[in-house]
């Protein structure tokens, strides 16, 4: 026990240590990098709560009676909300500013974990369980927009992918708190965390995209010497120009019209739909459970917190090396290898139906997991991520982006749904037999249609799409701390 929390306590310390030192060197807005990724944090220790939530209402003790069927609903239940709060940032995302919506997401968080005080109706649970999707759904293209707005481009990839790892620690945190605290008290670290993230975005610039879409001009020229911090007025005055430039047409129809965003339309879904049938969000919300139909009951708070602790590993690797090997290597070698561990365990349940050498199968079948953990975690959440706010044109990425977060919510909301039933009522090994075929196709759409985006500039990524209209469009874009891209 004592070596498994000191373990633990070097992940935290490093990933603390790493966001405070190395965005500083490296990001130069490393205040509010840290302000908007423990907003992040927030999302993952939601997401982090599920498995410890379906436990406790399975679970003969629980003072609520509630079916498999409703079991199903409060795993899935959050990306009705998710759904919602991405059509929100749809349709006013241009319109009421990324820090005044973060901070309406907040609110809804705040909520929903004070909800829980009401936690004895299932009627109370599927309420909190929406409320929380919402505030997701909200806050996950916004904070993807705003650092793909405020970051350097030389190290973009490790910004917007640094979503990812925030949301991964945030899981872990929950896996440990939960593992220790009862569970009336499970509402109080949350809470205080959430009240925190609020503090802290009071201290964050709105991005100078929004400001100068509505001809704030020295709002924008201080927000851009606050992330900047050592520009030149000239240097300042040539951004803004730029960006009206970007900005001024901004009309959600030329996500669909123009043929180059009909293109990335057409890669972000293959990307996503795939991916999420691949099955590399699931393993979250039923990871108990899992462990569980392989004998591992007794030792199940130590092996998820493991799993949750090999995710943030892996998603650490992604934000090192996102820049440097480039997103489509990254991507390619993360969806083959889970797509190899998601047949290991499918092969070992399997064996496992047949009763064959039980002890040594779910020995097998817990490497697997461990696997699928670092492999998926690897580059897919974040890898998309990026892609996402790199693919669409500066004058669609909002609408991109919360188009991207409603299509991943309704496929995450039907693989928890098919999941779940087929995990209770038939057999788990043919869920992982479906994720390796749908892993075969993300693949071949991986190879084949994503262009590589590393160290690009949002111009360049739009020559590369065949734009010629987009890529004739001024962009902000800074290849170092003083130099800046202009046509």
């Amino acid at each position: 026990m004592a070596s498994g929390t000191y373990i633990r306590s070097i992940i935290v310390g490093t990933y603390f240590y790493s966001i405070f030192d190395v965005s500083y060197m490296w990001f130069d807005i490393s205040n509010h990098f840290h302000a908007v990724n423990i907003l992040t944090l927030n999302l993952g220790i939601h997401l982090g709560w599920t498995p410890w939530l379906i436990e406790n209402l399975e679970n003969a003790n629980s003072s609520l009676n509630v079916t498999i069927d409703q079991i199903t609903w409060i795993a899935s239940i959050p990306q009705i909300g998710d759904l919602i709060g991405g059509f929100i940032v749809f349709l006013v995302g241009n319109h009421m500013g990324r820090r005044f919506m973060l901070f309406c997401s907040l609110i809804l968080l705040l909520f929903s974990w004070m909800m829980l005080l009401l936690y004895d109706t299932v009627l109370a649970i599927y309420t909190i369980r929406a409320v929380m999707g919402i505030s997701a759904g909200m806050c996950f293209p916004l904070i993807l927009i705003y650092f793909s707005e405020i970051a350097l481009v030389n190290h973009r990839g490790m910004v917007t992918s640094s979503q990812a790892f925030s949301m991964k620690l945030g899981v872990l945190l929950m896996y440990i708190y939960s593992a220790f605290v009862p569970s009336k008290n499970t509402f109080i670290f949350p809470t205080m965390l959430v009240v925190l993230s609020g503090l802290l975005l009071l201290t964050v610039p709105e991005t100078p995209y929004y400001l100068v879409l509505h001809k704030n001009y020295e709002e924008a020229k201080k927000s851009l010497t606050r992330l900047r911090q050592t520009f030149e007025e000239k240097e300042i005055q040539m951004i803004v120009k730029d960006t009206e430039n970007c900005v001024a047409k901004c009309k959600w129809k030329d996500l669909f019209l123009v043929s180059n965003n009909r293109k990335v339309l057409l890669v972000v879904t293959s990307i996503v739909v795939t991916s999420q049938f691949a099955g590399n969000a699931i393993i979250l919300a039923y990871i108990n459970d899992i462990f569980i139909a392989f004998g591992k009951k007794s030792s199940m708070k130590l092996l998820t917190s493991c799993t949750g602790t090999i995710g943030c590993v892996s998603t650490a690797c992604t934000m090192l090396l996102v820049d440097r090997m480039g997103r489509k290597t990254i991507f390619l070698v993360s969806v083959i290898g889970g797509g190899i561990s998601s047949f290991i365990i499918g092969t070992c349940s399997f064996l496992l139906e047949k009763n064959y050498h039980v002890d040594v199968v779910s020995s097998i079948a817990v490497i697997g997991i461990f696997l699928f953990a670092f492999m998926t975690s690897l580059g897919q959440p974040s890898i998309m991520y990026v892609l996402t706010s790199e693919l669409f044109a500066p004058n669609v990425r909002t609408f991109g982006a919360a188009y991207q977060s409603c299509l991943s919510t309704i496929c995450l909301f039907i693989v928890s749904k098919m999941f779940g039933i087929v995990m209770k009522g038939i057999d788990m090994y043919v869920m992982f037999f479906v994720f390796v075929g749908f892993t075969i196709i993300n693949v071949l759409i991986i190879a084949f249609l994503v262009p590589e985006t590393k160290r690009k500039t949002f111009r360049e990524i739009q020559d590369i799409l065949g734009n010629k209209k987009s890529a004739s469009v001024y962009v902000i874009q800074f290849r170092n701390n003083t130099s800046l891209s202009t046509e």
